[in-house]
């Protein structure tokens, strides 16, 4: 399998060859990514100064970018914390709601305005009636009534389908994406497996590391994340991107 970087990044080989090899040369190439990942953060922290600005439009869609964004990043710094010999395999279920995160940015991101507006509502509603007929406070049917002003849903708090899909699938996302990210459904059914707790996923998760480590994922997911937030904000960060993926090319190129 070829993880394919994109940018100026070539492409990052399988880690082949013994399993000492194996998990020698996974180690070496996620220092260097966790390296590079320091650089990235130049770019997600400029992006994130330029999201905060659009928040304060106070508009339920901003708010799902902003949150989401944040919540991606959460998953690949602590992903990059377990990168140790014992602790690495575990980076692996906190990739996968990363990477999920990111297909759904990705089709957010895609919509009109107004769907973005009436996918981030529907949302909120959906989780205000959950807790509503959990707990039956009527502080949820505040909630569900101030968000639903502009009557997205005609449903009342008590008929509202909890159960409701407001997103596709992952599995249609992956087919339907233009992330550039070699391999996406081989990839996340291996995250799947692991999370899930799969015999055979647990028993390769400590040696097949070319399949089962986060790092190289995680630093692929940094990469789309940053193009797509980017393209969302009119390319105000382009410069900060293009330096930080020339330094990443630096930084890969000195292990060849």
């Amino acid at each position: 399998m070829i993880l394919v970087l994109v940018g100026r990044v070539k492409n990052i080989k399988n880690v082949m060859g013994s399993k000492d090899n194996r998990l020698k040369n996974s180690n070496d190439l996620g220092d260097k990514l966790i390296k590079i990942y320091s650089h990235f953060e130049d770019c997600l922290n400029k992006q994130r100064v330029e999201l905060k600005k659009l928040n304060l439009k106070n508009e339920l869609r901003y708010i799902y970018v902003v949150e989401t964004f944040e919540a991606i990043n959460d998953c690949i710094s602590l992903s990059h914390k377990l990168n140790t010999p014992k602790e690495h395999v575990h980076g692996l279920v906190v990739i996968r709601p990363a990477f999920e995160n990111l297909l759904r940015l990705e089709y957010f991101l895609n919509q009109t305005k107004e769907k973005q507006n009436e996918l981030a509502t529907k949302e909120v509603l959906k989780i205000a009636a959950r807790f509503y007929k959990f707990t039956g406070d009527e502080k949820y049917k505040t909630y569900y009534k101030k968000f639903n002003k502009e009557a997205i849903t005609s449903n009342d708090i008590e008929r509202f389908d909890t159960k409701d899909k407001i997103f596709p699938d992952i599995k249609t996302l992956i087919n339907k994406t233009k992330i550039n990210i070699k391999d996406l459904e081989f990839i996340y059914s291996n995250l799947s497996e692991f999370s899930h707790g799969r015999l055979m996923a647990l028993v390769m998760g400590k040696s097949e590391l070319q399949y089962f480590s986060p790092t190289p994922i995680a630093h692929l997911i940094t990469i789309e994340l940053m193009k797509i937030t980017d393209n969302f904000l009119n390319r105000k960060t382009y410069n900060y991107i293009k330096t930080a993926m020339e330094k990443s090319s630096k930084i890969l190129s000195i292990s060849k």
